[in-house]
């Protein structure tokens, strides 16, 4: 309920929205768009050129198709706000159970300490 409460917000104010990429200096969310846009994800070999990116840069010199972000502005190729929405909050969520499941198994494993585990997931999952 904490995880929907954070990102309603995003998806309540559309286009509207403020997203703050934090992890994105080399603007990983455009060279995403561009390659699902382009089709040139799974492209590789020296014909393979990103006109957008610096007048033709090499494909390889970008990331791989493989990742699950390609894979997701690939489904969403004209949405890439909705792209970046849904990876966010899958990421969020990933990272909400994968912390909850750590702390069960390890850290607060008796049933008394079940609330203080999720709340210690919910606040890790909501770090910028």
């Amino acid at each position: 309920m904490g995880l929907l409460l954070f990102l309603l917000p995003l998806v309540a104010l559309g286009p509207r929205t403020f997203i703050l990429l934090h992890d994105s200096l080399e603007a990983e969310v455009v060279w995403a768009y561009l390659l699902a846009k382009l089709h040139l994800a799974l492209a590789h070999g020296p014909g393979a050129v990103v006109w957008p990116i610096m007048n033709g840069l090499p494909r390889e010199a970008l990331r791989s198709g493989l990742s699950f972000t390609i894979f997701i502005f690939h489904l969403l190729p004209d949405a890439p706000l909705a792209a970046y929405l849904l990876h966010e909050a899958l990421v969020r969520v990933m990272a909400l159970l994968g912390m909850y499941w750590l702390l069960r198994g390890y850290g607060l494993a008796r049933p008394a300490q079940r609330g203080l585990a999720a709340a210690v997931a919910l606040l890790w999952a909501v770090l910028p």
